[in-house]
């Protein structure tokens, strides 16, 4: 890590070199290890550090912008001509403002030493855990376990001055064998936290439990969604239509409905950064302070997320939400909240008489953003409840449902929430999660029944 002193030597080079109107330089500094491991066996332990430099200029209305991962004078000029060349380039913005101007943001604890300097032997020997714990029953496990640290420093030529570095781990593991299969996932800024028993017990019990699968005729039913499936529906909805970028272009769902009542009485969700339930972070990739944003009070409509652009499109101000270079998804919420009730899993089954568990989706994708309908396919342990009792285990299905409808008709909420964490995360790790319950809904459409063997 190159820590403040290091970021900020560096970013003053990038301000003191430039010409342009404005100037904008970030560095994002990455120090990950991954082990992953497959059929009882690991199979992968790599690591990788990556310093990167972006640099952002405006001349005039036109915005132009360059990376490098080398930071001597020769390189950080080559970047600024690379910025200001493609700036020259633009189509002038209509936007009346840029860059952001400084504003204080709150200092969070979000740092942990252990979890930083956990080493591949440490990784080892929590996988090491779960393959004993699976193989006592005859199962083999599967998974990823990630660990490491984040550093980012902002700077810009309107006083913006922001640093923080942040851990994080995460850990996923499927069991199989049997014909059946189950899951667990793990997500923190502190492994301290993780109980690597509990997360094997919830995989193998799933899996034992799942076995002798059986067809059922697809149509609605009630369901009964674990956090990992809701966490699918709160992220999708999120990127399909709760940012501002997607507000203005007329592609999201919100467009003419704020301040109706869009979802059910008892669903609200938000996003905060702040949050230390989540992944939590002070500030955006622009230096600009995180605010709570709520998107659903008691199912009403009431906001959306904005970056300084669509901020200054709409006279508004940024709410902290601008994303990793190069920013072109719009300002997409990535510490997502919904509100828990008072049931648990244990009283939703009872109250069914007859429905579907959930335990989590797979290969979810959208069909129709602007109706925020999703695809995609049920996966380690689907089961029938029948009577308030789960009877059988049943084959995966194919759902096709619009989030707006689904999250209109829930009648249980359960009081514990979870943080989920998106398996891959192909961009910056340990940023975007989200803290849900489990939900109930009451009509959940299921177009087919999936072929596919997730048991391996």
């Amino acid at each position: 890590m190159l820590g403040r002193n290091g970021c900020k030597e560096i970013l003053q080079k990038v301000l003191g070199g430039s010409r342009a109107d404005q100037t904008e330089a970030l560095i994002i500094a990455q120090d990950i290890s991954l082990t992953r491991f497959s059929n009882s066996a690991i199979n992968q332990n790599v690591s990788e550090k990556r310093e990167t430099l972006f640099i952002r200029v405006v001349i005039g209305r036109c915005i132009g912008s360059a990376s490098t991962d080398r930071f001597d004078d020769q390189a950080i000029q080559r970047g600024l001509e690379r910025a200001t060349e493609r700036a020259q380039l633009q189509t002038p913005s209509e936007s009346p403002r840029f860059l952001p101007r400084p504003k204080p943001f709150q200092p969070i604890t979000f740092f942990s030493d252990k979890t930083a300097r956990y080493s591949p032997s440490q990784r080892a020997e929590d996988i090491q855990r779960l393959i004993q714990m699976a193989s006592e029953e005859g199962l083999l496990a599967h998974g990823a376990h990630c660990t490491g640290t984040v550093e980012m420093g902002i700077a810009n030529s309107l006083g913006v001055d922001a640093h923080c570095i942040h851990s994080g781990v995460t850990l996923n593991t499927t069991m199989t064998g049997q014909g059946g299969s189950g899951y667990s996932r793990f997500a923190s800024r502190n492994i301290e936290g993780m109980d690597i028993q509990s997360i094997g017990r919830e995989a193998l019990e799933m899996c034992l439990a799942n076995r002798g699968a059986r067809p059922i005729e697809p149509g609605n039913y009630e369901v009964l969604l674990n956090s990992y499936a809701v966490s699918d529906l709160v992220m999708s909805i999120a990127s399909i239509g709760l940012n501002a970028s997607a507000f203005q272009e007329q592609r999201s769902f919100m467009c003419n409905q704020l301040g109706k009542q869009l979802l059910g009485e008892n669903v609200t969700i938000w996003d905060d950064g702040l949050d230390t339930g989540g992944f939590n972070t002070p500030f955006d990739f622009e230096g600009v302070p995180k605010r709570k944003v709520i998107f659903f009070h008691d199912g009403v409509a009431t906001g959306v997320t904005h970056d300084s652009l669509t901020a200054s499109k709409a006279g508004a101000e940024s709410t902290g939400h601008r994303g990793p270079p190069p920013g072109n998804k719009g300002p997409i919420p990535t510490n997502l909240f919904m509100r828990g009730g008072d049931s648990s899993m244990e009283e939703m089954i009872r109250s069914t008489e007859r429905g579907i568990y959930i335990h989590r989706f797979h290969y979810v994708n959208v069909l129709a953003p602007k109706r925020a309908i999703i695809t995609g396919m049920t996966r380690d342990g689907t089961f029938l409840i029948e009577r308030g009792k789960m009877t059988k285990p049943l084959k995966n299905l194919r759902f096709t449902q619009s989030i707006l409808d689904a999250l209109s008709v829930v009648s249980l909420i359960s009081k514990e929430t979870k943080l989920v964490a998106p398996e891959a995360e192909y961009e910056i790790p340990f940023l975007t999660g989200s803290v849900v319950p489990a939900l109930k809904i009451e009509n959940f459409h299921f177009s087919g029944v999936s072929e596919t063997d997730t048991s391996r």
